[in-house]
Formats: C-alpha cells, structure tokens, sequence
C-alpha cells in the first residue's frame, strides 16, 4: 500500500482499531502504575511524563505506519507532564518539543543543566508561542549502519501555526496547522515565507548531516532487544 494506492475507508477503520486496541492496552498499564505508587504514598511526589516517540499513519497522505514523513500524524505527539505537588492541571498551547524533557527532568530534580542543550524546561511556559521548533526525519537505517555522512532526508521548522517543510532535495511545503491542520493545502508560493525561514533551514540541514556519526551495534544482547523490538530484522 505504502505510496502505491489510497488505503480504503475498510482498511483504514482496521488499522485504527487495532491501534486503538493498543492505546487502551497502554492506559490499563499506567492505571496499575499510577495506582501502585499511590498505595506506596510516592504519587504526589513523583515527575510523570508520559510522550511517544512517534505517531503513526493510517492512510494519511499515502503514508501508512511511521518511517520518512513529518506530516502532523508522525510527529504530533503526546506529551503529559505531571509535576511533583501539582495541585492544579490544564492544557497548555505553545510549541514543545522532545528535546524539551531532559532539561524538564533536570529542572525539577535540581540537577546543574548538562552544557548545549537545544530544548529549554517546561517548568517556565513563557515564549512557548513564539519559539521555533524543529522535526527530522531520515531514511530507515539497517544493522550495521553509520550516518557519518548522512543527511536528513527532510527537514521542519514550526513557529506560530505555520509549518514549514523543507526536502533534501530542495521541495519546500508550507502550511497553516490552525486552518490546514491534515496539511491538505500546500502554501509555499502563495504565502510569503520569511526568508530567514528557509535559511535556518538550510543552515540546520546541513549541520546534522555533519555530525561525527554512530557506530554499528555488535552486542548480541542489545541486537537482541532492538529484534524484539521490530527495530532490526
């Protein structure tokens, strides 16, 4: 199916039943969690942050599972934060991000900053609005491989509502999440993009691919884990 042909409406409601099935799965496991370390008397007290990796694709844009996309069913996660004491909750609208949780964690916890951390902690919400955020994605990687030279195969920068999309090989796409937010219509050429989008872009493209690169995995423990996984096959 993948990028051959639409997925049809049958195929779609059962893919989304079975991950559905997986979510409710997931949600009795955090019930047990939560109500363990309730009975311990360690709730109250304790830094929860429930995220995902990833999201997944049912059909969306051809795309189905999760592998080389940044639309929004890839990379428009999850992300629940419970702070120790909290008396209060709500929802919070502003831009975060993955790179956001260490320095969170390191915050509450009251443990020094590790140096050149790009995310900042959500302990303090001011400037979530008006921050850029940005999103990778590359190629699927098999046992063995080093990204020395790798480059990201697409690359997006999020300020505001607006979602730029910028390929490897030069496609640029631009969309407006709070009018547009399945990414239907693509605004690049009809909408003035700031220049300094593109360049930062660019600039951050490039930077990631000259990274000093990763080293292939020979532990038969770890290979072990990531097989179980359905990482490598």
């Amino acid at each position: 199916v993948r990028r051959a042909r639409p997925v049809n409406r049958h195929e779609s409601a059962h893919l989304i039943s079975q991950y559905d099935g997986a979510i409710a799965y997931l949600d009795s496991e955090l019930e047990q969690l939560f109500q363990r370390l309730r009975s311990l008397g360690l709730f109250e007290n304790s830094l929860i942050i429930i995220t995902s990796d990833h999201g997944e694709a049912f059909g969306e844009n051809s795309v189905v599972g999760h592998r080389v996309s940044l639309y929004q069913h890839q990379i428009d996660v999850p992300l629940i934060v419970k702070f120790p004491q909290a008396a209060t909750g709500g929802v919070v609208e502003g831009l975060t991000s993955g790179v956001d949780i260490l320095p969170t964690v390191a915050d509450v916890i009251g443990a020094p900053m590790p140096p050149k951390l790009e995310g900042r902690s959500l302990r303090h919400l001011d400037g979530l609005a008006s921050r850029w955020v940005t999103s990778e994605s590359f190629q699927p990687r098999g046992p063995g491989f080093t990204s020395k030279d790798e480059r990201p195969t697409e690359m997006a920068l999020f300020s505001g509502t607006l979602k730029l999309i910028l390929g490897a090989g030069g496609g640029i796409e631009l969309y407006d999440l709070s009018a547009d937010p399945k990414e239907h219509v693509n605004l690049f050429g009809r909408h003035v993009v700031p220049r300094e989008w593109i360049s930062k872009l660019m600039s951050d493209m490039n930077e990631a691919g000259a990274g000093t690169g990763t080293h292939p995995v020979t532990d038969p423990d770890v290979l072990g884990r990531l097989r179980a996984l359905g990482y490598i096959r």
